[in-house]
């Protein structure tokens, strides 16, 4: 009986080796061919799963009949080469969007995300960088039946033990030798389980966003950055590491950043990226979103954006207090660089008290949030990314309060109803447009339109009367980010263009003009 399947699903194939050999991990690949029910050819790459096994794992994007043969470098090895197979794949029915709607790829105008059927996509993320090692099945399946019902479509890991982790006794994902990890022997339990973790993420219809190497495993980062565990990985190692994570993780869409927390100072650390970042390239079947995660005080260096494996820009705009100056900055510079890419901030200012950056200032609700629109309207218009203190380091007992607690902050709703405002908008054609105040730039006012100006968007930190250069006329409403409430807009035209009354509420808003031309 022919093994069926629905569309962008999980298709594994097992295979058993009849030889043995030293390390699979390092003498054996495995490649395994698809052909598509039009003849379309995709390969993806099995990885070693213990025991003389390997596995291939595959995501059919059409329905149909598909068939498959696998290929080794070691063709004698009669249990790895020259196996055939088929299956059946027929089209998804049901909501998760992910099986719905297939991967995330690029816009056309190049600046925000859709599924693989052309559905837009707003990016909405959390730095979740420690459950990889730390986080167990049934604490991560709490977390995601959480995030999904706030309305989150994406979380940010680690695919290694995060070095500032509060997790101490966590998994260890390769063998040690002499007190130092060899990288050369993974340890299988540990990306087992990891392999649940983002099983069970897709599952919920969220996506993976996978830092393949923090900077702490790659030599010739942060070099003023004191810390113990330092290395590890040569080019050829990355590129053996990255082969592995696609072979294990591309077929649940994962979204890889080939970097986390780096500054690309020395051509020593951008040798062991690039390495990493080809080898999944050439391993993953389905071209799938590829970027960078920097530090908190740069944005896209040059060097970066001349990657060729680069398809978006992720700014963190960092925990200082400056976080917002330095989401408009980085957004600003990260969008004017060509080629076009989409833009946005993947790690802005935490809710909660970072132990590192936070002496003397405080993080609370009101200036995080600040951070996300003004992140958005300065140019990051691709999505946003929320973090909480307490949920990245994945805190539990004796640490109080723990990740639960963490969890339920009402910045992260505020995150929510930023992207639900976006979505019935072409939030991916906004441009930041400040020109447009009839004031001049004002450092408390950001405003973004559409190129032809049907949608107008505005973010005022405190209630002001706003002169806009605008000679059409729109219909507009306020927009209160703190509890998503909506109140008709005052607006009057005159020869100099257009006045807004200021909004009905205290704090910061949002205003909105549609063109009724």
């Amino acid at each position: 009986m022919t093994q069926e399947t629905p569309t962008w699903n999980v298709v594994e194939l097992a295979f058993q080796s009849d030889s043995h050999y030293d390390n699979p991990y390092t003498d054996v690949e495995v490649r395994v061919s698809f052909e598509s029910p039009t003849g379309e050819g995709r390969t993806a790459l099995a990885f070693w799963d213990g025991d003389g096994t390997w596995r291939a794992r595959f995501a059919p994007p059409v329905a149909g009949r598909w068939r498959w043969h696998s290929e080794s470098s070691a063709p004698d090895d009669a249990g790895l080469h020259g196996k055939t197979g088929e299956f059946q794949a027929i089209l998804y029915q049901g909501q998760n969007p992910i099986h719905a709607h297939g991967f995330l790829k690029v816009s056309d105008n190049r600046r925000g995300f859709v599924h693989d059927d052309g559905t837009p996509f707003f990016w909405l993320g959390d730095t979740v960088w420690s459950i990889s090692a730390g986080a167990t099945v049934e604490e991560w399946r709490e977390y995601l039946d959480f995030r999904r019902a706030q309305g989150y479509n994406l979380v940010q890991i680690n695919s290694l033990p995060q070095h500032d982790s509060s997790v101490r006794d966590y998994r260890k994902p390769f063998a040690l030798r002499r007190r130092r990890w060899d990288v050369t022997r993974p340890n299988l339990d540990y990306f087992r389980t990891l392999d649940q973790l983002v099983a069970m993420t897709a599952d919920a219809g969220l996506f993976t966003a996978m830092v393949v190497l923090w900077f702490d495993y790659v030599p010739g980062t942060n070099l003023w950055w004191r810390i113990k565990r330092r290395g590890f990985f040569t080019p050829e190692l990355a590129a053996l590491y990255g082969k592995y994570l696609a072979a294990r993780y591309a077929a649940f869409g994962t979204v890889w950043i080939v970097t986390g927390d780096s500054d690309f100072e020395t051509p020593e650390s951008m040798e062991v990226y690039d390495a990493a970042a080809r080898a999944i390239r050439q391993t993953d079947p389905y071209g799938s979103l590829m970027t960078a995660h920097l530090n908190g005080d740069i944005y896209t260096p040059p060097a970066l954006n001349e990657r060729e494996w680069l398809d978006f820009h992720m700014f963190q705009s960092g925990h200082r207090p400056d976080s917002r100056e330095r989401a408009i900055l980085d957004a600003e510079k990260d969008r004017a660089y060509r080629p076009v890419r989409p833009v946005f901030n993947a790690e802005p200012m935490y809710d909660g008290v970072h132990p590192v950056y936070t002496a003397g200032h405080t993080p609370n609700r009101e200036k995080v949030r600040k951070v996300y629109w003004s992140s958005v309207l300065a140019g990051g218009n691709a999505g946003l990314t929320y973090g909480a203190h307490g949920v990245w380091s994945w805190d539990r007992a004796p640490l109080s309060p723990t990740w639960r607690d963490f969890l339920q902050l009402e910045s992260a709703e505020d995150a929510v109803r930023l992207k639900r405002f976006f979505e019935p908008l072409p939030w991916w054609e906004l441009e930041p447009a400040n020109h447009l105040l009839a004031a001049g730039d004002r450092g408390d006012v950001l405003v973004a339109a559409t190129p032809d100006r049907a949608v107008v968007v505005a973010y005022v930190l405190q209630p002001a009367r706003l002169g806009l250069k605008l000679e059409a006329r729109y219909e507009g409403e306020w927009f209160d980010p703190a509890v998503g409430e909506r109140q008709p807009a005052q607006v009057s035209q005159g020869d100099g263009g257009m006045a807004v009354q200021p909004s009905p509420w205290p704090g910061d808003a949002v205003l909105l003009l549609r063109s009724d031309r």
